[in-house]
């Protein structure tokens, strides 16, 4: 199967051309698997482990919407998840009963409900008597994020979900290609936030040897986005007595907020004082804050002053290392 991402901008091409494109029914008509890949393609999953997930044994699929803190006092004080579970095979669309009664009510409000007699889940559909489609689940989680959005002042509720509005510039972008108009995407990616330079590094970049099930993530709360660049061969860490691959990470922090705008690299690297560091070293402007982590500055050639952090200088940095890591092995790779 090809990825869905190629099959919808195949088809933005094929409008941009003249021919038309039903994508409302063939939204309708992915499977259970497709569907959970094209809901990873249109939202970004906010957490590495709150993700939608795909059963193959009930043909069904898992949201993640939110968190969100359970009202009754907990001395662990920590926030439960709220998925809704797609039963792609019988057309069903459900949450558990136990979930957060606010949300729970604006369903009741807003969807026809049913609770089964003995069961610990509420079915929610269409008011109109309409199917539960892909369409419908995809209006469903929308409301929600919407209304979580609503709620997010309150830090009763975290999202886990956000809509990536970059694919809209993205999809231009290839439309303008199939009309012979070039772009230059390196410049106006300055110009993109948090939320969407995330989008774009993870359409950029591809995880492809992670060896503990690292992804590149991002965490709006605290504005950091998070990227497992290169593991070592050699070097091992010991937790609850097992050996992990020691990871070098790179985030960037506070990209909303210029003041504090920065780009760090684990400080592991920096204290092998290998080739790979040495080369950084040489090429770029390094603080060290702790131990823990070395930021990265732009240096300007023949100049005591350092140079301006930007979004650009990011990627170019990312591809500095990805290009020659020994003796490190990629995590990622250029898609």
């Amino acid at each position: 199967m090809k990825k869905l991402s190629e099959s919808v901008w195949a088809d933005i091409r094929n409008k941009s051309l003249g021919r038309e494109v039903r994508k409302e029914f063939k939204l309708n008509d992915l499977s259970a698997k497709e569907f959970k890949e094209y809901i990873e393609d249109q939202y970004t999953v906010v957490s590495k482990i709150y993700k939608p997930f795909y059963i193959e044994s009930t043909e069904s699929v898992s949201i993640p919407i939110c968190l969100y803190k359970k009202p009754e006092p907990d001395y662990l004080d920590y926030m439960k998840d709220l998925y809704i579970c797609y039963g792609y095979g019988n057309h069903t669309l459900y949450v558990w009963n136990d979930i957060n009664e606010d949300v729970f009510n604006t369903l009741k409000d807003n969807y026809k409900t049913h609770t089964y007699s003995g069961c610990d889940f509420t079915e929610f559909s269409p008011n109109d008597g309409g199917e539960v489609n892909n369409k419908f689940v995809i209006d469903v989680i929308d409301f929600l994020l919407k209304y979580v959005d609503s709620k997010c002042d309150s830090n009763t509720f975290k999202p886990l979900l956000t809509k990536k509005g970059i694919n809209e510039s993205v999809w231009g972008d290839i439309r303008k290609k199939s009309l012979g108009q070039e772009d230059r995407k390196e410049d106006e990616i300055n110009h993109l936030n948090s939320q969407e330079f995330y989008t774009y590094l993870t359409h950029r970049y591809n995880v492809f040897d992670s060896p503990h099930n690292e992804i590149i993530s991002y965490e709006p709360t605290s504005d950091i986005i998070q990227i497992p660049i290169l593991y070592h061969t050699k070097k091992y860490k010991i937790k609850n007595d097992r050996k992990y691959k020691k990871i070098i990470y790179m985030q960037i922090w506070d990209m909303n907020s210029p003041d504090k705008f920065k780009l760090c690299i684990s400080g592991d690297l920096m204290h092998d004082n290998n080739e790979l560091s040495q080369k950084i070293d040489k090429e770029y402007w390094i603080t060290y804050p702790n131990y823990f982590w070395a930021n990265i500055i732009p240096r300007i050639p023949n100049s005591p002053s350092p140079g301006k952090l930007t979004n650009k200088f990011i990627v170019q940095m990312i591809d500095f290392i990805l290009d020659d890591p020994k003796p490190y092995k990629p995590i990622i790779k250029i898609v």
